[in-house]
């Protein structure tokens, strides 16, 4: 008389055993779902890093924006300026309108990344110094706001 037990390691009959499959099935889709999941996360560094670093190009052009506002004795109708840094390049062109400059930034950083932004600069408050680091701060929450995507 034979005797028939099952062993859990050896499967001489060629079946797949349901806990193997049932195991081989998780472990497969945890292995995708981690692979998914590390590709979103790639992406999202990226445009975090674009997105500092589009800020950081917008508020040094921004200050040295401020500076020549300040340092100016009489306004001009067009002003353009360009601001080149080791991350891109930005250009503003501004318009003066009813006593403010209505200005149209150009964001381009090395990677090829464009970003463009309007912003108004009421003339009374580059008064004075004091006034434009107050707007700095203002300019820091707007920031906060902008979307990279269009």
């Amino acid at each position: 008389m034979k005797k028939y037990y099952i062993c859990l390691l050896s499967n001489e009959r060629g079946i797949i055993f349901p806990w193997v499959y049932a195991l081989g099935s998780i472990l497969i889709l945890l292995t995708v779902f981690a692979a998914a999941q590390y590709k979103s996360q790639i992406l999202s560094t990226h445009v975090l890093k674009e997105y500092y670093q589009l800020q950081s190009l917008f508020h040094y052009s921004h200050d040295q924006l401020l500076v020549k506002l300040n340092g100016q004795t009489h306004y001009t109708e067009v002003l353009s300026e360009q601001f080149i840094l080791p991350l891109g390049q930005s250009t503003v062109d501004c318009t003066l309108t009813a006593g403010r400059y209505d200005c149209k930034w150009q964001l381009k950083l090395i990677t090829g990344t464009t970003k463009q932004i309007n912003r108004f600069y009421e003339l009374s408050q580059y008064s004075s110094i004091n006034a434009a680091a107050h707007n700095r701060s203002r300019v820091l929450c707007f920031m906060h706001n902008v979307s990279l995507f269009p």
